[in-house]
């Protein structure tokens, strides 16, 4: 009985080595399926980045554009302007126009209400940080 052991036992082992040579063939063959699929994943992420590049070029030129026509504007002004319009805007701003340095945030009355609004704790014994410290002086009344 432990001879028919034995042969249930070599035959199993048999069948076992008679499927490694076609394992090995389809393990190669997925490599170079990995290999084919990482090199075209590589190509469209490089044609991604070139995209958005170009797209994050374009959008700083637009920004720095405005930014420049902004100051070109500001510059333009006298400081006793009286009279200035926003756009799509009814209102006039009777209010006189500071000289304003780079370093400094210049914001709505609103824009800073908000952020005060955000600075109160909502909870009780809960502070809620502030996201940034901002000068409390405004340009315009709007």
């Amino acid at each position: 009985m432990t001879a028919t052991r034995m042969d249930n036992r070599i035959e199993v082992l048999e069948n076992a080595v008679a499927q490694i040579q076609p394992l090995g063939t389809s393990v190669i063959a997925l490599k170079g399926d990995l290999e084919q699929l990482n090199a075209r994943l590589g190509m469209e992420l490089s044609k991604m980045n070139e995209r958005l590049e170009v797209s994050l070029t374009l959008g700083r030129k637009e920004l720095n554009e405005g930014l420049q026509a902004l100051a070109k504007m500001f510059k333009g002004m006298s400081p006793e302007s009286s009279v200035m319009t926003g756009e799509g805007s009814r209102m006039k701003s009777t209010g006189l126009m500071e000289e304003v340095t780079e370093s400094e945030v210049i914001l709505p009355k609103k824009m800073i209400n908000r952020v005060k609004d955000k600075e109160r704790p909502r909870h009780k014994g809960v502070i809620i940080p502030s996201p940034a410290r901002v000068e409390q002086r405004t340009v315009l009344s709007i």
